[in-house]
């Protein structure tokens, strides 16, 4: 259960698009590094079947999720890959937009989103300049559609000075993209049956005053196969007076699990990457307990 002032999806989404890169994300941008190898392999991207090749002198630092983390030995920025469903540029667009949401990167766009085509796929380009954790920060990004409902967004930051040659990185590993139909892991789909209470963190607490108090409950339900609903309950205890109860239904519909990422076509379509164990579930960092009985 969530307790808390506002509903989840007061500010954002109710399930808010998880920080699907590394947090190690501009922190790579001023960071001294060991020297590298040069690379000439191909990287996967477990259960997207997804793949693009390492440009020599650039190592993967992390694989996380559905999301790859490279930088390379002249430190000259750090480049993203990650996969997801998305089939035109304002989803790639928006998708693209969350995750500078969640890296605190207020990012303008220097050149418009642009319909192309990169080798013989269809393809989105856009350039993005703002303010990071290391000062200014310059952005590419390039993403690559399927035939199959996917999409492979490439990302390159960089300090201005050095955004040339992550520019061109960019370029190389988008070029390289292959994709096949992605692999639904049916174990996750299944294991997820259930009702599941949201765990807020030991600091969360009742909104109290003079007045009374407020309370926000939330829980998802699986059925197991591909149908989710999401609730939440709003209490208002006010002295002298019995509780008032507000429950809603806030999103429902499909669901799958692509490697360890959840996919929710509910509202709208959403990917976060989950963790699920025995009776606990981390969906995008958050913490859900499995309802027992």
């Amino acid at each position: 259960m969530r307790h808390g002032t506002q509903p989840l999806g007061a500010a954002r989404d109710p399930f808010q698009i998880a920080c699907m890169l590394p947090r190690i994300v501009l922190a790579t941008l001023g960071m001294t590094l060991a020297p590298l190898v040069a690379q000439d392999r191909r990287e996967v991207l477990s259960g997207w079947n997804a793949s693009f090749a390492v440009p020599s002198g650039w190592r993967v630092l992390q694989v996380e999720g559905r999301a790859a983390a490279l930088t390379d030995s002249l430190e000259s920025g750090a480049v993203f890959v990650t996969a997801g469903y998305m089939t035109t540029a304002a989803e790639a667009q928006s998708e693209l937009l969350a995750m500078f949401v969640d890296l605190h990167y207020s990012a303008t766009a220097t050149s418009a989103p642009k319909d192309t085509t990169i080798g013989t796929r269809p393809a989105m380009i856009a350039t993005y300049s703002g303010a990071g954790r290391a000062g200014t920060i310059v952005t590419k990004a390039a993403v690559v559609f399927s035939n199959f409902g996917t999409g492979v967004m490439v990302i390159g930051l960089a300090k201005p000075d050095r955004f040339g040659r992550v520019s061109e990185t960019v370029s190389q590993i988008a070029a390289s993209i292959q994709v096949s139909l992605p692999a639904t892991n049916v174990a996750a789909v299944s294991g997820l049956a259930g009702h599941w209470d949201y765990v807020p963190p030991a600091a969360a607490a009742h909104d109290s005053t003079a007045a009374g108090k407020v309370s926000i409950d939330e829980w998802l339900e699986f059925d197991g196969h591909e149908r989710f609903t999401w609730h939440s309950r709003t209490i208002v205890s006010v002295r002298g007076a019995a509780p008032l109860t507000a429950e809603n239904r806030d999103d429902a519909g499909t669901y799958t699990v692509v490697g360890t990422t959840l996919v929710l076509r509910g509202k709208r379509a959403r990917a976060i990457d989950i963790h699920l164990e025995a009776g606990n579930l981390s969906l995008g960092g958050r913490a859900y307990r499995r309802k027992r009985g």
